[in-house]
């Protein structure tokens, strides 16, 4: 058989390999390091440039963004519709707590709001207050909860964490933009806003602090004659808080200070009107 014939290029190939086997000598630092720890070397994932890579990766750096943007946009279309809707509204104010206030329920205590209210804040010759209801739970409540339906024989409920989560995100969203000055809230949370330094005292908006107060800050509604007197109230827990937000802090952002500021004092006078409220 003839001696193979090799290309030059296949000589140089061979001559590598030969090299590496016949190799004996002192091994690298970095091979030596190898065999005793292991390899640490970290692939670099290749940048993901599909549709899907991209919209991911602004998720991730921007996901904050987004929600707050969405946020803003919703509380925008809300008062542009209550501006340009049949029914204008004098002011709003917010439940947050474990009760549920939707559908018949929802109306009959946004219509025992407004009658409290003394004065027609836009002069469109009614009087109109827009309630956010936002149902939230602590972790108390949902074990209390959950032992309830237990106790009652219903074992395949599912607490749905994920709305809760965001009621609660909600929440804070509203407190922070302040158009909300009278609050409803469950006490787990008036204990946050107020740790926050959003509440204003119950001395400096009635004179002096009332009877039966929480603290300085806040009420049950159990201690206001508007809860006792009118029944729609009570869908509320008794020991929700009655508390006032301070101004605005955000002035400039979505409001002017002086817009803020006009804000607050609408909220205020509303409050003492509920503060103020005997029964008959």
């Amino acid at each position: 058989m003839g001696r193979e014939k090799l290309t030059e290029e296949e000589k140089k190939l061979r001559q590598d390999e030969d090299a590496v086997a016949d190799y004996d000598g002192e091994k690298s630092n970095r091979a030596k390091y190898v065999e005793t720890v292991g390899d640490d070397y970290v692939d670099t994932p290749v940048r993901d440039n599909s549709l899907e890579g991209r919209m991911g990766n602004f998720w991730y750096h921007y996901k904050w963004h987004v929600i707050i943007g969405l946020f803003v946009a919703v509380l925008i279309f809300v008062g542009v519709t209550q501006l340009t809707g049949k029914e204008k509204i004098d002011l709003s104010v917010m439940y947050a707590g474990p009760a549920v206030i939707n559908g018949d329920t929802y109306n009959e205590v946004s219509a025992s709001l407004s009658q409290l209210l003394s004065a027609d804040v836009n002069g469109d010759g009614k009087k109109s207050v827009y309630l956010y209801p936002f149902t939230y739970m602590n972790e108390a409540q949902i074990e209390a909860g959950i032992k309830e339906w237990e106790k009652e024989g219903i074992h395949d409920v599912t607490f749905d964490k994920q709305a809760n989560e965001q009621a609660h995100v909600n929440f804070n969203n509203m407190v922070f933009t302040g158009d909300c000055g009278v609050m409803f809230i469950d006490e787990s949370l008036f204990d946050q806003v107020k740790e926050a330094g959003g509440l204003v005292t119950l001395e400096s908006v009635l004179g002096e602090a009332p009877e039966g107060a929480l603290d300085e800050y806040g009420i049950r509604l159990s201690e206001v004659d508007a809860y006792e007197y009118l029944t729609a109230l009570q869908v509320m827990p008794e020991d929700t808080v009655l508390c006032l937000r301070g101004p605005s802090t955000v002035g400039g952002v979505f409001s002017s200070k002086k817009e803020a500021e006009k804000v607050f004092e609408t909220n205020k006078a509303y409050f003492i009107d509920i503060m103020t409220f005997e029964l008959p």
